[in-house]
């Protein structure tokens, strides 16, 4: 395997000023890593905290989605101004430079990345406390050159119970200690379905043998999040801003600590 090769970081606009630059990553695409990152948002801005998100997904975004925004974002004296939620965070997507929601975008690697850079360094997000960076899935030359470019303060990995994921995931961990970022913890996605009848757990996508990921790599587990069947039409109708989970809460309070 060859060696990586240090990137030269980004600068973003003179007067954005970022408190915590925090990546949601996923080796395995299909976890709901977009899901989670507009959840800790939305958690972190009833916290009261100034938050943006960038959608590093350019050729899978989903998240603008998520938040009901259509609009296309607008460029204004030379800059980039990103879309607003309803709720007041900062967002900017590929999704939301597309007439149609079913465009592709079918671009090779260099204009993949030039677009990401523009939308750290040529959008204007002002004072933000926290910049969330929604990752595609894999450990390829997008994702490597962003964490590194973007000064990227921590990784929270998502994941879930099945062994493969698992496995997939494990090899993103491995990468993000290559390139020495800290991994601030991991969040098992669909870890669980809570029986609404009989208030009984079930742990529907773990076997007796599939080891927790965590536990495997010494990280911090954040949150293990349940199947929750009034989320998916929740999601498509964007109103994820509506949603209250105990279990982000408790994310937002231990990054705080």
């Amino acid at each position: 395997m060859s060696s990586l090769k240090s990137t030269k970081s980004w600068t973003p606009h003179a007067k954005t000023k970022i408190g915590r630059t925090l990546a949601i990553m996923s080796n395995k695409g299909g976890v709901g890593k977009s899901t989670i990152t507009g959840l800790l948002a939305t958690h972190l801005q009833k916290q009261g905290r100034r938050v943006g998100i960038l959608d590093a997904d350019i050729i899978g975004s989903t998240i603008s989605r998520l938040f009901g925004l259509t609009d296309a974002i607008r460029g204004q004296d030379g800059v980039i101004v990103p879309a607003k939620t309803p709720a007041g965070i900062q967002l900017i997507s590929s999704q939301l430079l597309l007439e149609k929601l079913d465009d592709p975008i079918v671009w090779r690697f260099p204009l993949v990345l030039d677009l990401i850079r523009q939308f750290y360094v040529d959008v204007l997000w002002g004072e933000l406390d926290d910049l969330l960076i929604d990752l595609p899935p894999g450990t390829g030359d997008v994702t490597m050159t962003v964490l590194e470019s973007l000064n990227v303060d921590g990784i929270i990995m998502v994941t879930t119970p099945q062994d493969m994921v698992q496995s997939l995931v494990g090899k993103g961990i491995q990468m993000a200690t290559m390139i020495h970022k800290p991994i601030l913890g991991v969040i098992e996605n669909y870890s669980y379905f809570m029986c609404e009848q009989c208030q009984t757990r079930h742990d529907l996508f773990r076997s007796e043998t599939t080891p927790y990921l965590w536990q495997t790599y010494g990280l911090r587990l954040l949150a293990q999040l349940p199947i929750r069947s009034d989320l998916p039409a929740i999601l498509d109708h964007g109103k994820i801003e509506t949603v209250t989970s105990p279990e982000m809460a408790n994310v937002v309070k231990q990054l705080k600590e």
